[in-house]
């Protein structure tokens, strides 16, 4: 193993003699030959074979010579996708782009283009930012030839990914392993096109569910919601021989639930948190109704993951739950006071106090005072009628009382009115009264 190291080393040592002797095109191929001798001692040394081939590209560059850039722009941008590091195979093949434009002929144009910006936009999809390789590849369509556009593999795949998510329809997916031998790459770069797949697969068969407790809330209430995720799908990925992988880890790093805007979380759950494949999680959460709204709604919900700390996973769920939020039924607090100290034959004033101090309006208040006989009213009115009595608002009159004789005796106060919704509501408050000798 030592005499291997000890080669690539020597090799790579003459690449950057030859670069810094203007001596470009063999620059380039023993840059090219270290790469594959480093690549050779294994993964640890994969940082250097990317920095071999990215050496390459640059002394290919200075002989003119852009197929063998390109080549080489697309072999590092390989070997960082032996270490999982999309974002750095991203810029390879992002960066290889530029260089299409200087080939001679139409047809290796149209070949570069479809599979750079295709290696792009599936590093972008593991990575959860498909939008972004859907930008890139709309760029680069005006400059490849409608029907090799139209009839690219590559795009179809891409096409594929694309439309199975939006439409959240599998068949799209079956459809890409049905066709995956049409596509023309190399051993790594199908790893990376599975994976994407893969995701596709994972986010249309596994999908975050809320649920709450009942249909109708007051804003008085606290909404208990339930969110959970069953990952029991992805032992059946587990069993698909294309992919060749087990799934072992989901990590949820975030959760999004969209609210209207009357609604708002009290309480949520501790993230991150993990699911293991065939298993389920459910995490609880506290919402707070402040106000009524027309169509109030929770959801949608997006969950954002990483599978097996590799794969930038969002798994989404459009549906919305629509609660019903009503105002409270109003409740009205009544008390009475003597304002002064009962008599036998004595006139004395006698107040009644009506407070609505819940949430809700009492429409159409209609409140009766009933007197025993013992009882006399002198003066006012035993019968009060208000339009409306508003949340915090009190209405309070004055009788005058005359007692007729000693004993202990029974004022009921009656309330008729209406909530908001048209409901009846009726109660009878009880007070005590003594007058003695």
């Amino acid at each position: 193993m030592g005499s291997d190291r000890e080669k690539a080393e020597k090799t790579l040592d003459k690449a950057f003699q030859l670069y810094d002797a203007n001596q470009f095109k063999k620059a380039g191929k023993y840059f090219n030959r270290a790469g594959e001798r480093y690549f050779e001692l294994g993964n640890e040394d994969y940082r250097t074979v990317i920095k071999c081939y990215f050496n390459a590209a640059k002394a290919y560059n200075q002989e003119e010579n852009y197929e063998e850039v390109l080549e080489n722009l697309r072999l590092g941008g390989d070997t960082a996708l032996y270490l999982n590091d999309f974002e750095e195979a991203n810029r390879f093949f992002k960066n290889g782009i530029e260089y299409i434009s200087y080939l001679r002929k139409q047809k290796d144009q149209n070949y570069y283009y479809v599979l750079f910006s295709t290696l792009s936009y599936l590093c972008s999809f593991v990575q959860d930012k498909k939008e972004k390789g859907l930008i890139l590849l709309k760029k680069i369509k005006p400059k490849v030839e409608d029907e090799y556009f139209k009839e690219s593999p590559l795009i179809h795949m891409v096409t594929d990914l694309t439309v199975g998510l939006r439409d959240t329809q599998v068949k799209y997916i079956e459809k890409i392993k049905k066709d995956f031998e049409e596509y023309e790459i190399n051993q790594i770069e199908q790893y990376l096109a599975k994976f994407a797949t893969l995701i596709s697969e994972i986010r249309l068969s596994t999908k975050p569910k809320i649920s709450i407790e009942r249909k109708e809330y007051t804003t008085r209430d606290l909404i208990n919601l339930e969110l959970k995720l069953d990952a029991n799908k992805l032992n059946k990925i587990t069993e698909d021989q294309f992919y060749q992988y087990e799934p072992n880890v989901l990590l949820l790093n975030e959760i999004h639930i969209t609210l209207s805007d009357n609604l708002a979380i009290t309480e949520k759950p501790t993230l991150p948190a993990e699911v293991k494949a065939g298993e389920e999680i459910s995490f609880n959460y506290v919402l707070k109704p402040h106000f009524q709204l027309d169509e109030p709604f929770i959801g949608p919900t997006r969950i954002e993951c990483e599978l097996d700390e590799v794969f930038q996973i969002t798994l989404e769920n459009e549906d919305k739950l629509k609660p019903i939020i009503l105002s409270p039924p109003p409740s009205l607090d009544i008390s009475v006071d003597n304002l002064k100290p009962p008599l036998i034959g004595k006139t004395f004033p006698y107040e009644i106090l009506i407070e609505n101090n819940s949430e809700g309006e009492a429409l159409d208040l209609k409140i009766t005072a009933e007197f025993p006989e013992e009882l006399r009213v002198i003066r006012g009115t035993i019968e009060k009628q208000v339009y409306a009595l508003k949340p915090h608002e009190e209405l309070r009159w004055q009788i005058s009382l005359q007692p007729q004789e000693a004993g202990d005796y029974t004022i009921k106060i009656n309330s008729h009115f209406q909530d908001p919704d048209g409901n009846e509501i009726e109660n009878t408050d009880e007070f005590p009264f003594s007058i003695k000798l």
